[in-house]
This record gives C-alpha cells, sequence and structure tokens, in this order.
C-alpha cells in the first residue's frame, strides 16, 4: 500500500541528469501548439511549477514537458522536488499528477478573465501563452460570455459529448460512450467499406453483426429529382 505525505527535498539539478519516465510519451502526449504555448508562458512568467523526481528510480513523475522546455530553452538547472519512494508510489505519482480526472474542469465563468486577460496581455501575447487554445475548448458552453448561463444549453448538453473539435478522449463520457458501442457490435477499426486498389469490393459488418456491401459509386447516373434516370 503506498504510503501517503510523501517527504521531499528542493533543491536545484542539473536538467541532464534528469530521465523521463520510461512510459511518459506511450501514456501523456502533447501538440506542437500546446507545447508552444506552454514554452512562451514559461518564458513570461518562469518556472513556477517544480519538477517531480524520483532518488530511487532516476525518473521524472511530474514536468516532462517542461523539463523538455527548460532543455529546448539552453537551460541547465532548474528547481527539484526529489523524493525516495518505491515503485507502487512512484506509479502512482506518475499516474495522479497528470490525471484530468481529478482536476477539475473549467465552467463558462472563465469566459470573463480569458476577456480581460485579453485586454491586458493584447492579442499576440494571449496566443502565444495557450490562452487562445482554452477560449476554444470553452466556445461551446453555454453563457454570454459575463458568466451568465442562461436558458441555452452547451453543444455538449445537447449532442451529449463537446464538439469533435474540443473533443478530449480521456474523459469519462467518451469512454462510457465507447463501450456503449462496443456493446451494440460496432467495430469502428472496419470503417464503413470500399473498393480496395484492386477494385475489389470489400464486405464489413453492420453493427447487428450481418455483412453488407460498401457503397460503389462508378456507376452514377443523374437523375430528374423525382427518382427517373435522365437518359
Amino acid at each position: 500500500m503506498p504510503k501517503a505525505n510523501v517527504p521531499y527535498i528542493l533543491k536545484q539539478m542539473r536538467l541532464d541528469r534528469l530521465q523521463p519516465h520510461p512510459d511518459q510519451q506511450a501514456i501523456r502526449t502533447i501538440t506542437d501548439e500546446a507545447k508552444s504555448g506552454l514554452s512562451n508562458f514559461i518564458g513570461k512568467v518562469g518556472l513556477l511549477e517544480e519538477i517531480i523526481f524520483n532518488k530511487r528510480t532516476g525518473h521524472i513523475l511530474s514536468g516532462h514537458q517542461r523539463w523538455k522546455v527548460l532543455i529546448d530553452s539552453g537551460k541547465k538547472s532548474a528547481p527539484v522536488k526529489v523524493v525516495d519512494v518505491d515503485q507502487a508510489t512512484e506509479n502512482m505519482i506518475f499516474i495522479n499528477m497528470n490525471n484530468p480526472e481529478i482536476c477539475g474542469e473549467f465552467t463558462d465563468k472563465t469566459k470573463p478573465y480569458l476577456q480581460s486577460l485579453k485586454v491586458e496581455l493584447g492579442d499576440e501575447l494571449y496566443q502565444k501563452v495557450g490562452l487562445e487554445m482554452l477560449e476554444v475548448s470553452l466556445v461551446g458552453m453555454a453563457g454570454d460570455g459575463n458568466g451568465d448561463v442562461g436558458d441555452s444549453k452547451s453543444l455538449a448538453e445537447q449532442f451529449g459529448v463537446p464538439p469533435f473539435s474540443v473533443l478530449d478522449a480521456r474523459r469519462g463520457y467518451w469512454q462510457e460512450r465507447k463501450r456503449a458501442w462496443i456493446a451494440l457490435g460496432i467495430k469502428s477499426e472496419l470503417g464503413r467499406g470500399g473498393a480496395d486498389l484492386a477494385g475489389t469490393v470489400q464486405w464489413k459488418t453492420s453493427p447487428g453483426g450481418s455483412p453488407r456491401p460498401a457503397c460503389d459509386y462508378r456507376n452514377r447516373q443523374r437523375g430528374d429529382g423525382r427518382g427517373r434516370p435522365i437518359k
């Protein structure tokens, strides 16, 4: 059972002596746009949240992207929280320090803050530090931008999930919907069918499991709008 109240030592460490967790790239990803926003944010305010490092294994447990940004910017060292924990506690820290499910979510009340920040920082800096990405993710929320929700519903409330442009597949609602699809027999990896490179029409399965031919658009004919072909 992992122990609570893990002690740590805050010290300045060389960045080249820190090793990323071996599963970091497989578990966590970041877009180039988001990484650029993080880099500009650190460049503006500095490193406000230290990297967490496990002395026992030599692995970074939290702050991989901050570590990469600092190295890319030419930094040689940074303040690091050093812990000394077993493998079970390391895994708990590694996962939960990056777990969106326990971090809460922004609401539409965030919009006035973003509007003020856009004015105070200016459009260029607002975009550079990643706040514009947050603004885009809040587009589907109800309200008039002043924190008043009113009677309107967000796209997430209307359709069950947020718009695909801001969909986060890690969230619980999306995983629940995926499980429901699987229970219905939907196999998204099969696609909707089509012809292969040799021109042979492939057969796929419907949600119920019965075979069905893919659409073949090679023999097309114009119609008169009433179901009759134009000869």
